[in-house]
């Protein structure tokens, strides 16, 4: 996560994999890193020029548990402006991970621009990556990956922030969870 932190409103679980996050993760209830490896270093190169210096005192991250109403409020899928409202009026509506899933045969990429949002949970796998210029939303549980081996349990979701003080990320309502053989990473702004 370029410049932000990760943060979830309950669990953040890492199992067997790698995070890249600059700043840091920020949970309501529990934090659980089973063998996983969490990078919290730099994430873009400095280019040399003094006038726009690129982490020079960089002090890492840590995990911390944020107390409770110290979590931004996200209009999640009630009315008004709600991610699920604007994934509808995208049409990137979906009623469940398979129709979303459809779109991302196994082993392939497939790119998505503003904001996503499945009424259900998502399980990211098959050698599938998500670049998610935007928000990333489901009801339900995130998982990347599987905790068996081979290439079926890749999966690696990007998100890029797409500028224009539009949102990005992924959320849900219920677990984030990075398996073996999963992946995650968030860029900065695309402008």
């Amino acid at each position: 996560v370029y410049g932000g932190s990760l943060t979830s409103g309950r669990d953040f679980k890492a199992t067997d994999s790698n995070l890249k996050v600059e700043n840091n993760i920020e949970v309501a209830r529990t934090a659980t890193n089973t063998d996983s490896v969490i990078d919290c270093s730099c994430l873009i190169e400095d280019d040399g020029d003094p006038l726009t210096p690129q982490c020079g005192d960089h002090p890492g991250c840590s995990v911390q548990t944020v107390a409770a109403g110290e979590m931004p409020e996200i209009n999640f899928d009630g009315g008004g402006n709600s991610y699920k409202n604007q994934a509808i009026a995208l049409e990137q509506y979906y009623d469940n991970q398979n129709d979303f899933l459809d779109l991302v045969p196994a082993g392939s990429t497939q790119t998505f621009n503003g904001v996503v949002y499945i009424d259900g949970s998502l399980d990211l796998d098959g050698n599938r990556t998500i670049i998610m210029n935007g928000v990333l939303a489901a009801y339900g549980s995130i998982s990347i990956g599987k905790n068996s081996g081979g290439s079926s349990a890749n999966g690696t979701i990007t998100v890029n922030n797409p500028g224009g003080g539009q949102p990005s990320g992924v959320i849900t309502q219920h677990d984030f969870i990075v398996k073996n053989t999963g992946e995650f990473q968030e860029t900065y702004s695309l402008e």
